[in-house]
């Protein structure tokens, strides 16, 4: 394939990875609260970045953003910060993964227990913290004034619980491949 086409395998396992993260927002969500509940529909945009790359990782954020937003408006209208927020939480993973292999991505983290543990930690953390605990509550503050600080021990909670099961969910689906030798060399 010519230097500067789109993959087509790329684009195949995106629409994947967006599809499976619609489907994970809608039919795997838990209530915790009135106005808090634990999502995994984040889970297939990490792994697709750390996949394919930063750049798909953020395409694949704002596509799921829109169509999420598509599929079910929210009472707040449409906000363009939140669909950018969604598009770091898959820009992200594939970014720090691309760093610390020195630009191998995912087939290193795959031969390398120490990096992939060094990216799903900083992953994990760079959601709940960055995206879930800061920026998340910063864009709701418009909305909801003086009530967005009522949620924040809540979301700092729910926040403590999800760094361990997306370290431990991300973790699975990179061990998972390990053991059946998978590789997305593209």
């Amino acid at each position: 394939m010519q230097k500067g086409r789109t993959n087509t395998k790329k684009l195949v396992l995106s629409a994947l990875f967006v599809t499976l993260a619609l489907l994970m927002s809608r039919f795997l969500k838990l209530k915790l609260a009135p106005g808090l509940s634990l999502s995994f529909g984040g889970y297939p945009l990490m792994f697709g970045g750390m996949v394919l790359g930063p750049y798909y990782g953020f395409m694949m954020g704002i596509v799921t953003d829109v169509l999420n937003y598509a599929l079910a408006p929210s009472s707040f209208g449409f906000n363009a910060f939140f669909t950018i927020s969604e598009g770091l939480l898959g820009w992200f993973p594939g970014f720090i993964l691309w760093k610390l292999s020195k630009g191998e991505g995912f087939a290193a983290m795959r031969n390398d227990r120490k990096l992939q543990n060094k990216v799903i930690i900083s992953t994990t953390l760079f959601r709940a913290i960055f995206l879930n605990i800061f920026l998340n509550t910063a864009l709701l503050y418009p909305y909801m004034k003086k009530g967005v600080l009522a949620l924040l021990p809540a979301r700092a909670t729910k926040n403590a619980i999800e760094i361990f099961t997306v370290y431990f969910a991300l973790t699975a689906m990179v061990e998972a491949l390990r053991a059946r030798k998978v590789s997305f060399e593209m």
